[in-house]
């Protein structure tokens, strides 16, 4: 499939965030939410890697990006680490954002539900498509003590 092609069945989200492959980098999302710079290392650790929701493999791909300096540094024992996150998991940490653009997200995010919910609720396409799962129907992930269903049974 053609690059423009592609970009023709992206959401404005995945084009704004650079999507290639079904995932995005986690630098440039970190640049989009406009987040200060010299902190994206202690970002991406409680973010990314030490966020219970998120599993490596599947929401996340690390990778060390080498050349990359700080600051024009002619030697740096630690290279800088990136990672490849998947476009559901960089939408969530959009979502979690505490700054003007994690805000704008948010707002794209309620204004496509709402989208939505206008067609679903059209008579034509409500008698098509199936009822929506309540979330207590919901398969239980990780990790479970959060979930309703495993609070219900203890």
């Amino acid at each position: 499939m053609s690059k423009k092609a592609t970009t023709a069945l992206q959401t404005l989200i995945e084009e704004i965030l650079k999507v290639e492959d079904s995932r995005v980098s986690a630098k440039a999302l970190y640049e989009f939410l406009e987040l200060d710079l010299t902190h994206y290392t202690r970002w991406s650790k409680t973010q990314i890697l030490e966020n219970a929701f998120a599993e490596e493999g599947i929401d996340f791909i690390s990778f060390a990006i080498e050349g990359e300096r700080k600051g024009g540094e002619k030697y740096q024992p630690n290279p800088t680490t990136n990672y490849l996150l998947s476009v559901q998991f960089a939408k969530k940490l959009c979502m979690l954002s505490k700054s003007d653009k994690g805000e704008q997200a948010r707002n794209y995010f309620i204004k496509c539900e709402a989208v939505l919910n206008t067609i679903l609720d059209s008579p034509k396409v409500a008698a098509t498509v199936p009822a929506p799962v309540a979330p207590a129907q919901l398969p239980a992930s990780k990790p479970p003590s959060l979930c309703p269903a495993a609070v219900k049974k203890r």
